[in-house]
């Protein structure tokens, strides 16, 4: 699921209420019963950006003495009390909202999910079964560009096993992967599938290229491979049992055009929404940080 960007503030923090032990790596703040409520100084401490405390180049940490360095405002107890329940009652309000958005997305990605375990695991018994290591057409790969040496730009994509679909850039025309056929990328670590129809360079180590034999599409191809089940056995090599599995398809390359057509508008749709959940995410979070930044500025009513 994406990730918000509520992290760049010092937001990492929680009320405990029982005893017990704190890890070093975290800091231990207790609130003065007679001069601040315990959830203000959540509040409070909430609102900071952790990055604007940190000196220059220096390791991406904050310690006690730099928190003990942060100001706040402090108005009676009374009024700090008053300021939680207005800000609790808001805050709530965005956590339905936050979990209205994730319902709506979780939602669309079991679609996706189900719709393809449905479309290629019930495979019709017309259909050819075949081991994914027969379904494989040989591919040379000039060169596997190492991690370290990615360009931030350049001529070239380079694909790789992560996740984000392109992973760097590179110049070396003599390293590039012409596509005529279009291929899937497996990663050998990761699982991730990539559906790739245009020339790329091959990015780091664990990085497979699937091209399949000529009757089985591609884009099908692609489709079929997300549904193999694939249990995860951490950073350890997953291809080898990809191989060993098995995948449905029909002999008629047309009828498998179709099934993957109607798998892509899905898949789009997918990730439209996905994307409209990240855009929901960020707002929220802007909202509640400047709901924050008003409060703690003299501004709420």
């Amino acid at each position: 699921m994406p990730k918000s960007g509520a992290s760049t503030f010092l937001n990492h923090r929680v009320i405990t209420g029982v005893d017990g032990y704190v890890s070093s790596h975290l800091a231990t703040i207790k609130a003065k019963k007679d001069l601040a409520d315990e959830r203000y100084l959540l509040y409070a401490l909430s609102r900071v950006r952790a990055q604007e405390l940190l000196p220059e180049n220096s390791y991406p940490s904050l310690n006690l003495s730099l928190i003990k360095n942060i100001c706040i405002p402090l108005p009676s107890l009374e009024e700090q009390r008053r300021i939680v329940a207005v800000l609790d009652e808001a805050f709530e309000g965005l956590d339905r909202a936050r979990a209205y958005a994730e319902s709506n997305f979780d939602d669309s990605t079991e679609l996706y999910t189900s719709t393809l375990n449905e479309v290629v695991n019930h495979a019709l018994e017309s259909w050819v079964r075949m081991p994914v290591s027969d379904t494989l057409t040989r591919f040379r790969v000039p060169t596997k560009v190492k991690r370290r040496d990615y360009l931030v730009t350049g001529k070239y994509p380079i694909i790789s096993q992560e996740s984000e679909f392109i992973n760097g850039y590179w110049n070396n025309t003599e390293d590039v992967i012409p596509i005529e056929r279009p291929v899937v990328i497996f990663g050998d670590h990761t699982r991730c599938f990539k559906f790739v129809d245009f020339d790329f360079v091959v990015g780091a180590d664990g990085t497979q290229i699937m091209s399949p034999i000529d009757t089985i599409d591609p884009e099908f191809y692609y489709y079929a491979l997300q549904a193999v089940p694939l249990e995860g056995k951490g950073y350890a090599r997953h291809f080898t049992h990809l191989k060993k599995s098995e995948i449905a398809f029909p002999s008629d390359l047309m009828e498998q055009r179709e099934i993957a057509s109607d798998m892509s508008d899905l898949r789009l749709q997918t990730e439209r929404l996905a994307r409209e959940y990240e855009a929901i995410l960020a707002d929220l979070d802007d909202l509640r940080h400047s709901l924050l930044e008003r409060t703690f500025a003299g501004e709420l009513t």
